[in-house]
């Protein structure tokens, strides 16, 4: 009941799938809303129901339209990006081969969508052990010719800035 037309939903969430997304990654995942304000509702109902989050650069005041949106949830991502759009293969094979076809080649991209967030939530949370100071503020900082996916300011008013890299495998 909540959602009155899961299709353009679905649609939405499917789009940021991938990652965080801007507007028009947003506008691009549903493709039969003409204009691109459409969108708008949709997506605004998506973060009342705590499914997407919408970010705005740590350097843009907090009236900026500039945003970025992203599924709060990395199972729901996880759902979305894997399981959904190949739902129609269950009767085609073991959950082993399409884990091996489609999961594996793909995990390590959808691990490193969720490690900035991870990142976000240590510098904001548990940096006090390392640092001797939890993050203040702490977000993200993009714009014309830069994009840090994690910066903010200690409780010390000290700064920080980061790019983080996944953790590989076993080398």
């Amino acid at each position: 009941r909540a959602f009155q037309n899961p299709t353009r939903y679905v649609a939405i969430l499917s789009a940021l799938a991938g990652g965080e997304g801007d507007w028009s990654t947003v506008q691009a995942g549903v493709p039969d809303l003409s204009a691109s304000g459409q969108a708008a509702p949709y997506l605004k109902r998506l973060e009342e129901v705590g499914l997407v989050e919408a970010r705005r650069s740590l350097d843009a005041s907090p009236a900026a339209r500039s945003r970025r949106y992203r599924i709060r949830d990395p199972f729901t991502a996880f759902w979305f990006r894997f399981v959904l759009p190949h739902r129609h293969r269950r009767g085609e094979g073991t959950a082993d081969a399409l884990h091996a076809e489609v999961v594996r080649p793909g995990l390590d991209a959808h691990a490193s969508t969720l490690f900035p967030e991870a990142c976000r939530h240590f510098m904001a949370h548990d940096a006090m052990e390392v640092l001797g100071a939890n993050a203040r503020e702490c977000g993200s900082l993009w714009g014309q010719g830069y994009d840090i996916p994690v910066a903010g300011t200690l409780g010390t008013g000290a700064p920080f800035y980061g790019m983080p890299v996944p953790p590989s495998g076993p080398a």
